[in-house]
């Protein structure tokens, strides 16, 4: 990834978040990825949707960010719509058209829901279901530092005291600068 690439701004500083932790995981990243579902009127959009080719395979990673603040039961099916198979096969035929992929068995998908706001309830029932759901605050912990600290152990020109993420990843350099002075608990 080159310095001072420009980036999408996302709506919410949590959807910026994870534009940027793709960014930095090599992605092309897109925001607000319009998919038309098969309901009369249908028209969604996928959150943060990122994509590469790597080893001759498209991948594809879809992120949702919301605050669950429903029922268990009623936060689940939102989260199942938000990733269902018709959004699923609409993001792999419009991510292969971009990167002029002809749609195959070279076409991987992953998906994760990241929530600022969750009950435990709806956490334990998306882990019985196997829905990709992750807290935010886990999110930041498992994914942003680390995905940090492996960028910085490559990053190109080194300086002797370090590298930091590029600029244009401004939350993730604060979020770096935050770890770095202890301001982050593990």
């Amino acid at each position: 990834m080159a310095e001072g690439v420009s980036m999408p701004f996302a709506r919410t500083w949590s959807e910026e978040l994870v534009a940027e932790w793709l960014q930095l995981e090599g992605y092309s990243v897109e925001i607000g990825v319009p998919v038309v579902t098969p309901k009369k009127g249908g028209r969604r959009e996928a959150d943060i949707v990122g994509a590469r080719v790597k080893d001759g395979v498209l991948e594809i990673f879809h992120v949702e960010v919301g605050v669950l603040s429903g029922s268990a039961e009623k936060n689940i099916q939102g989260i199942t719509n938000k990733f269902s198979k018709h959004i699923r096969e609409s993001l792999k035929k419009y991510f292969s058209e971009r990167f002029g992929i002809v749609p195959s068995n070279k076409v991987s998908y992953n998906s994760m829901y990241i929530a600022a706001s969750v009950s435990r309830k709806t956490v334990t029932l998306a882990r019985q279901t196997g829905i990709p759901l992750i807290k935010l605050e886990d999110f930041i912990r498992q994914k942003i530092i680390p995905t940090i600290s492996e960028w910085k152990k490559k990053a190109p020109h080194r300086p002797k005291w370090g590298a930091t993420p590029p600029e244009g990843l401004w939350l993730l350099c604060l979020i770096d600068y935050m770890n770095q002075r202890g301001l982050i608990t593990q």
